[in-house]
């Protein structure tokens, strides 16, 4: 650090120091474009993402999570008898993937608003009001 012995180089510091912050706050600025940039495929691929998985025509929401509830019904229960683990897996995988298949798009519009708090943007809803 300089040491300041008279008012002219502390104004002189102060400039220089002034004109330093302005400069890394350009650089931060062009950071966060090149960073937002660079995101952009991230968005689409999530966007594709979100219609694959909420269209009416395919289960793939439902599925992943009744398989996900089946695996953890299996791994539970594997200490049980015979008949609780054949049949516990096969209702909760069933119970579970028609609950998200019916509610898929509340689930995605849900995880939507997550994403859009944790990104600070606002949803389609949020910008209606």
């Amino acid at each position: 650090m300089k040491r300041i012995d008279s008012p002219e180089q502390l104004r002189t510091e102060r400039k220089r120091l002034h004109l330093r912050k302005k400069y890394l706050e350009i650089e931060i600025k062009r950071d966060f474009k090149e960073i937002k940039a660079g995101l952009e495929p991230a968005k689409l691929i999530s966007e594709g993402a979100k219609k694959a998985l909420a269209s009416s025509e395919n289960r793939l929401l439902g599925n992943s999570v009744g398989e996900v509830a089946n695996l953890i019904a299996k791994t539970s229960l594997k200490h049980s008898g015979f008949l609780p683990r054949l049949i516990v897996p096969f209702l909760i995988t069933n119970v579970t993937g028609n609950l998200v298949e019916k509610n898929k798009y509340q689930i995605m519009n849900w995880l939507t608003g997550i994403a859009a708090r944790l990104t600070g943007k606002k949803t389609i809803h949020e910008q209606a009001r």
